[in-house]
């Protein structure tokens, strides 16, 4: 039975000291919240030689999970061969400072077909007010049969 009293004040200060840090009144610090990503309406422009218009309906900004910016858009093409998109999208806030950018593109857009396009790039510095995206086009070569493959070294 020694024993057993010996334990007795034990637990008791145990538990006492588990109910004290139970009833503690220190507070945490709140995290910031991120300002959002875009404004409440984004407004989207075009420049670029490509033949294809962006489908502004279609364009979507979200961060991924490293945190780097993913633009989602259409284009949808005007040419009349097949050709390889890329764009640019520089990102504007409302006083029209740059607060970042991104690249893509796509490769052998059919003639009059509407092509999916992702860009990347780092999180913007600010809320997204505004877009420019530059669409830029590079004919897409045509394979032709009668290039001849070579059978043996001359």
């Amino acid at each position: 039975m020694p024993v057993l009293s010996a334990r007795g004040p034990l637990v008791a200060a145990l538990c006492g000291v588990t109910l004290v840090a139970c009833g503690s009144s220190t507070t945490q610090p709140e995290v910031r919240p991120a300002p959002p990503l875009t404004a409440q309406s984004v407004t989207v422009r075009q420049t670029g030689n490509a033949s294809a218009q962006v489908v502004d309906s279609t364009i979507t900004y979200q961060l991924d999970a490293s945190g780097s910016l993913v633009i989602h858009l259409s284009v949808q093409s005007q040419s009349a061969s097949a050709q390889t998109i890329t764009a640019r999208a520089s990102l504007y806030d409302a006083k029209n400072n740059l607060i970042g950018d991104a690249t893509g593109g796509q490769i052998s857009v059919a003639p009059g077909s509407t092509a999916p396009l992702q860009l990347n790039g780092p999180a913007p510095t600010g809320t997204i007010a505004g877009t420019v995206f530059e669409v830029s086009n590079v004919a897409s070569p045509t394979p032709t049969s009668t290039t001849p493959i070579p059978t043996a070294a001359p």
